[in-house]
């Protein structure tokens, strides 16, 4: 969906996911959330490694390879990007990236929070965490689209999601564990009830996410009463309904293509939008489905080798 975005293919359900993707992705991130052997600092010095690093290098070897900063003044079109890339915009080809730098920014503060709020009682920390959310929801209002430095335009927003999605971590594990309980003698069995009652509400939250992109799609407004509601309820209806699809396909498969997709995570980013910007450059009539699918084609097939000979550029320092 990113790069059909990206690529600008006219699907309404592109339109419609596009709404809403990246507070997703900043949710599922949360989810997953694990503090590097109970330190905040090998934490930090992990996603500095995995994230910041390669987002720097990547943006900087696109810089190069952007043939529009060789017309003209060369050396300030190298400042521009330079300053542009440390701020957090990337690059205009690897403009995609802004979410690995933003991704380090959340994920180091909620690092920070871990680690201060450990030793509290659950529902002092639950507490803290709640007002936290709160603030980051006021300071969004308040700085949404607005040309900050370290992209905090986007930050408290990014945040607000990814701490939503560590708070639930609790929740999907005990989830977890209700799963692998042994079925009742009921008609259907524990595991079937609660896939059917979880696409049910799936399809519920669904139904008010596409409602709510309507109305914002109609008037135009990006305010607080509807970006936030439209980002919670699009996110959660996908996970649910991708999460019940998951129990209907070999897990063997599924591990394997998302497995391989997230370990090469950096590397789609960054070229997938460095074709698309290319193909747009030099052949700007070209079918918007066609680029898309260079874009992936192209992307998959470098995959391997950055993997093999650079790791450390797209990420893999582990």
């Amino acid at each position: 969906m990113v790069i059909l975005y990206h690529a600008q293919v006219p699907w309404y359900l592109v339109r419609y996911v596009s709404s809403w993707f990246m507070p997703c992705f900043f949710l599922i991130s949360g989810l997953l959330f694990e503090l590097k052997a109970n330190s905040v600092k090998q934490t930090c010095t992990h996603r500095v490694k995995t994230l910041l690093l390669p987002y720097f290098m990547l943006s900087f070897l696109f810089v190069f390879l952007n043939p529009n900063n060789y017309h003209g003044d060369i050396i300030h079109n190298f400042q521009v990007n330079a300053w542009d890339i440390l701020m957090g915009n990337s690059g205009f080809m690897t403009v995609s990236l802004w979410f690995v730098y933003v991704l380090f920014e959340v994920c180091c503060m909620t690092a920070i929070g871990h680690y201060l709020t450990k030793t509290m009682k659950p529902i002092a920390r639950k507490g803290i965490f709640i007002l936290t959310l709160v603030c980051c929801l006021i300071a969004d209002f308040f700085l949404f689209q607005t040309s900050l430095p370290f992209k905090l335009g986007d930050f408290f927003i990014a945040w607000f999601m990814y701490l939503l999605g560590y708070m639930l971590q609790p929740y999907i594990k005990r989830r977890e564990e209700y799963q692998t309980l042994p079925d009742p003698p009921l008609k259907g069995g524990r595991r079937t009830l609660s896939n059917i009652y979880l696409i049910v509400s799936s399809l519920f939250l669904l139904s008010v996410a596409i409602a709510l992109h309507v109305w914002q799609s109609a008037d135009g407004t990006h305010k607080l009463l509807i970006r936030v509601p439209l980002f919670l309820f699009g996110s959660f209806s996908a996970m649910g309904v991708a999460y019940v699809l998951t129990q209907m396909i070999p897990h063997n498969f599924i591990g394997t293509v998302l497995g391989y997709l997230s370990k090469n995570a950096m590397c789609l980013l960054a070229i997938h939008m460095w074709v698309i910007c290319m193909i747009r450059q030099y052949v700007p009539s070209c079918n918007p489905l066609f680029v898309a699918i260079c874009a992936l084609g192209v992307s998959l097939l470098i995959m391997p080798f950055s993997s093999r000979y650079f790791p450390w550029l797209v990420g893999q320092n582990r």
